[in-house]
């Protein structure tokens, strides 16, 4: 058994049983529709890497496009304009805890992309380089259940709050082909 469960103070697991690749393959077929996340190490031991960590369905999401921040809930129609900056958006939520509820620490977690265009705001300005931005230069998906897989013990996991919600996410992903063919 993995220490990897115990770490999630007030969390709860459900354990997936499904191999790196193939859990990258299931992903990988979801429904675009389905906004996944992923980040994976593959399991670079030299650069310290270990988890495949991804989420599907974030329940909000902050996008920064074109200098707009925006927040989008599951489920509304309409985004909101925010007047602060996407760093200043994730600040905010660090502050008050990423998912949190009053009953836990952990409930969830913050995958955020961040593109070059983004970076390049933070160098000297003889570095920059000016170009058309058609995709967002930062987004902050919010998920209240996270897909872990651990390349040291081969475990993979579900992990969030809610134990129905777990459930969800298990059975989303064990109905997705497995196979690098599929298309969704």
């Amino acid at each position: 058994m993995s220490a990897f469960p115990a770490k999630l103070a007030g969390g709860a697991t459900l354990k997936l049983e499904h191999s790196a690749d193939e859990l990258v393959c299931r992903l990988l077929n979801l429904d675009p529709r389905l906004q996944l996340a992923l980040l994976d190490s593959c399991g670079e031991s030299e650069s310290g890497g270990r988890y495949l960590i991804a989420g599907v369905q974030p329940y909000e999401t902050i996008t920064e496009c074109g200098g707009v921040v925006t927040r989008q809930f599951t489920g509304r129609t309409e985004a909101e304009v925010l007047s602060q900056t996407v760093l200043d958006a994730l600040d905010h939520r660090l502050r008050e805890g990423v998912g949190s509820t009053k009953r836990t620490k952990w409930a969830g977690g913050c995958i955020a992309t961040l593109s070059y265009e983004f970076g390049r705001r933070f160098e000297l300005p003889r570095n920059r380089e000016s170009s058309v931005e058609v995709e967002p230069e930062a987004e902050l998906a919010f998920f209240d259940a996270l897909i872990i897989h651990d390349y040291s013990t081969g475990e993979s996991y579900v992990a969030g709050e809610r134990p129905g919600r777990l459930s969800e996410i298990r059975e989303l992903v064990s109905n997705s082909p497995g196979d690098r063919e599929a298309k969704p």
